[in-house]
């Protein structure tokens, strides 16, 4: 797992998406799609063992939304989070935890669960952007072409 302080170290380096990374079905869950990429730094080299994964489940209707962002670290052979942005319903219990369950949108910093009010279903863009901003994430992000309610 990591810790409060690398994440936050991870989330504060300056990236951008490299190239264009295309989403894509997951065939294991109906409408769901995803998109995996890698990043650069501001000249232009790839991070090494730093990822991003979005995925997004295309609701019937907009109150049952779920959007993850997530900035993955590799280390030994691992895939471990560092950030992650879940988006779902404010009536939705989203965690679980001793300290007791969160409804509705949230973020993991490293091992750290906090709600998070300023995002949520029917914006994807937005949690796209609020992502991107606690990440340090040049814009834009890859916006699936697909219709999101």
């Amino acid at each position: 797992m990591i810790a409060v302080d690398e994440a936050l170290r991870l989330m504060g380096m300056p990236k951008k998406v490299y190239g264009a990374p295309q989403w894509r079905s997951r065939i294991n869950h109906a409408g769901h799609v995803f998109l995996q990429g890698q990043f650069e730094d501001e000249d232009g080299a790839l991070i090494a063992g730093l990822s991003l994964q979005i995925e997004i489940k295309a609701p019937i209707i907009i109150q049952r939304c779920l959007y993850l962002f997530t900035l993955f670290s590799f280390r030994h052979g691992a895939k471990h989070r560092a950030y992650q942005l879940e988006v779902a319903p404010t009536n939705k219990r989203t965690h679980n935890s001793p300290e007791g369950a969160l409804f509705g949108p949230h973020e993991h910093v490293g091992p750290r669960v906090e709600k998070v009010d300023a995002v949520g279903c029917g914006d994807f863009n937005g949690a796209a952007e609020y992502f991107a901003q606690r990440c340090s994430i040049a814009r834009p992000l890859p916006i699936p072409t697909l219709e999101l309610p």
